[in-house]
């Protein structure tokens, strides 16, 4: 093979191993609306990982296991070897806590988990939250956004995303930051499983 063939077909296979790579690229990586979209159609799902809660008189953490199906939700948050157990489940106008001496209730979310725990957690806008969307509810008073959300601020709220992951053709945050005032939740999403 003279030496122009030789250059010539280290160009073309040069080219088309550029064209496939830059097609696996756009096939994992959507635009923002196509993100948009995805993470709003996406109502079920399942995290396992850790989280903190960081505040003037509580300090917690343990591991978290999170089922969420539609406004539903189950969440267990417990320490080393199942200590600390507590389960919270509900959806946006009920919830419902597991302590040792019993289950209690109330259909103010916020209010309540306050006063049962010390934790200041805005658990209506949370399932939007935690998989990198704004809560439809509120206005945004910042937004920080290329392909998925990166920073957000909403009720006074601010929310950060890190560490994203692709999922079933999804980009899902691994690291998330809540934070308001003197209150700040840290969840670290090890894997999220995707049931709908």
């Amino acid at each position: 093979m003279r030496p122009t063939t030789k250059v010539f077909f280290i160009i073309v296979i040069t080219f088309l191993l550029n064209a496939c790579a830059s097609q696996q690229l756009s096939l994992q990586q959507p635009n923002e609306d196509e993100q948009t979209k995805r993470l709003t159609s996406l109502n079920t799902w399942i995290i396992e990982g850790k989280i903190a809660f960081r505040g003037p008189n509580n300090n917690n953490s343990g591991y978290l296991t999170w089922q969420q199906t539609n406004d539903s939700y189950a969440i267990r948050v417990h320490g080393p070897l199942g200590q600390g157990n507590r389960e919270i489940s509900g959806n946006s106008d009920y919830i419902e806590l597991s302590l040792p001496e019993g289950t209690v209730s109330s259909d103010q979310p916020e209010q309540f988990l306050y006063q049962q725990t010390g934790w200041t957690l805005p658990i209506s806008e949370l399932r939007y939250w935690v998989k990198g969307l704004a809560a439809p509810s509120l206005g945004i008073t910042h937004i920080k956004q290329d392909i998925y959300i990166t920073k957000l601020s909403q009720n006074g709220w601010d929310i950060s995303y890190s560490n994203h992951q692709l999922v079933d053709s999804v980009w899902l945050p691994g690291k998330i930051i809540i934070s308001k005032d003197l209150h700040k939740v840290i969840i670290l999403a090890k894997e999220w499983t995707l049931t709908n």
